[in-house]
C-alpha cells in the first residue's frame, strides 16, 4: 500500500506539473506575448546588441541635442509625432505629408505641433518615459511595447492608446517617432503672452475686459438701431470665420470664405448660426453649445454689428483641443451679427 500510495503521489504530482505548466502557457497575458513579438521582431531587424529598456522599450534611433533643455515633470511640451505599427504602416500623426498617406488629411486641421501635458496622469507610461528622457531639439524613435500604452482613464491628447475595453487582439506594439520643438511650463502665460503681442501688431491699446479675452466692435449701431435690441430668448443669426493668431482659417460658414481656404463643401448650406440670446450671460453660456469666449462676443452684440474677438483656450477648445484644432490654442474670430429671419 505504501508504495502504491508513492507511486500514486508522483504521478499526481507529475500531472500538476504538466496543468501548471499548460494553465501557464493558456493563460500567458496579452502584455507578455505582444513583448516577445517585439522583442523577437527587434532581434530580426536590429540584431541582438539593441538592448530594451528596463520597461520592456527599445529605442531605435535617437537625434540627440547636446544644447537641448531636458525635460521635466508638468511641463507643456511642443510635440511633433507619429505612430506606426511594426511593419510600417501609420496608424496617426500630426504631420501634414504623413496624414496625406493616411487620408486623414484636411485643409481645416492645423499641422504644426500638438502641446502635451508631462504628466504620469496625462501620458501613458511609455509617453511619459520616453518624454522625461529627451531635449528640447531632440528626435526618437522608440518601439514602445503596450503594456506601456495602456490608461484607465481615456486620454484626451490625440495619441496611441489602449484602456481596459480595448480589443486584446488590437494591444498591439508601436513606433513612435517623436521631436520636441520646445517647452514651457506654464501654459497660460505662454498664451497671455501670445495674445498680448497679437494685440500689440493688431488692435494696439485695445484693453482686455477680463483675462485672456479681448472683444471689439468693429461696426456698432447707432443709438436709435440699439433701440430695436435683441430680447431675451430672440435669436441672433451669425456669420463668422475663425482663425488662429497666425491667420490660419479653420472654419467659417460664409461661402467665399470656405471657398478662399479650400474647405467649402457644396453639401454645406453655409447658413448663419443661429445663437440665442440670454440676457443672463452664464445662462446664455450654459444653454448655447459655443466655447465661452465666442457666446460672450455675441452676448455683447447687437443686430447689424460686427465684431472681432480672440481669447485663450481656457475660453475655447482647452486642454482637449478639437479635431482640428490642437489643444491649448488661442482662438480669433471675426463675427456679423444678423437678426432671426421671419418665418
Amino acid at each position: 500500500m505504501k508504495k502504491r500510495t508513492y507511486k500514486l503521489t508522483l504521478i499526481s504530482a507529475a500531472i500538476l506539473l504538466v496543468l501548471a505548466s499548460c494553465a501557464e502557457h493558456i493563460y500567458e497575458s496579452i502584455y507578455d506575448t505582444q513583448q516577445r513579438i517585439l522583442d523577437a521582431w527587434v532581434d530580426h531587424n536590429y540584431g541582438e546588441d539593441l538592448q530594451p529598456t528596463e520597461s520592456g522599450m527599445y529605442y531605435l534611433n535617437r537625434e540627440s541635442s547636446p544644447n537641448g533643455r531636458p525635460v521635466v515633470d508638468s511641463v507643456y511640451v511642443f510635440v511633433k509625432y507619429s505612430v506606426k505599427y511594426l511593419d510600417g504602416v501609420y496608424k496617426d500623426s500630426n504631420i501634414e505629408e504623413i496624414a496625406k498617406q493616411l487620408g486623414t488629411y484636411s485643409p481645416t486641421n492645423y499641422y504644426t505641433h500638438d502641446i502635451w501635458l508631462v504628466n504620469d496622469h496625462t501620458l501613458t507610461e511609455g509617453l511619459y518615459e520616453v518624454l522625461t528622457s529627451m531635449k528640447t531639439g531632440e528626435k526618437v524613435t522608440v518601439a514602445i511595447p503596450p503594456s506601456l500604452l495602456f490608461s484607465e482613464t481615456i486620454s484626451y491628447y490625440s495619441m496611441f492608446y489602449y484602456t481596459t475595453e480595448g480589443n486584446d487582439s488590437e494591444k498591439v506594439s508601436v513606433i513612435y517617432e517623436l521631436e520636441v520643438l520646445d517647452f514651457v511650463p506654464n501654459i497660460n502665460e505662454y498664451q497671455l503672452k501670445q495674445l498680448r503681442e497679437f494685440r500689440d501688431q493688431n488692435y494696439p491699446g485695445l484693453e482686455s475686459s477680463e483675462t485672456g479675452f479681448f472683444f471689439k466692435k468693429t461696426k456698432s449701431v447707432s443709438f436709435e438701431e440699439a433701440a430695436d435690441s435683441i430680447a431675451d430668448e430672440e435669436s441672433l443669426k451669425i456669420f463668422y470665420t475663425g482663425r488662429l493668431l497666425d491667420g490660419f482659417v479653420f472654419d467659417s460658414n460664409i461661402k467665399d470664405t470656405a471657398k478662399k481656404y479650400r474647405f467649402y463643401s457644396p453639401s454645406n448650406g453655409y447658413n448663419a448660426l443661429e445663437v440665442k440670446y440670454k440676457d443672463s450671460l452664464s445662462l446664455m453660456i450654459e444653454n448655447n453649445e459655443l466655447v465661452e469666449g465666442f457666446t460672450r462676443a455675441v452676448h455683447q452684440m447687437q443686430y447689424g454689428e460686427e465684431a472681432i474677438v480672440f481669447f485663450y483656450s481656457n475660453l475655447g477648445y482647452g486642454e482637449r483641443g478639437s479635431g482640428t484644432i490642437p489643444s491649448y490654442t488661442p482662438l480669433f474670430f471675426e463675427l456679423r451679427a444678423e437678426e432671426e429671419e421671419e418665418n
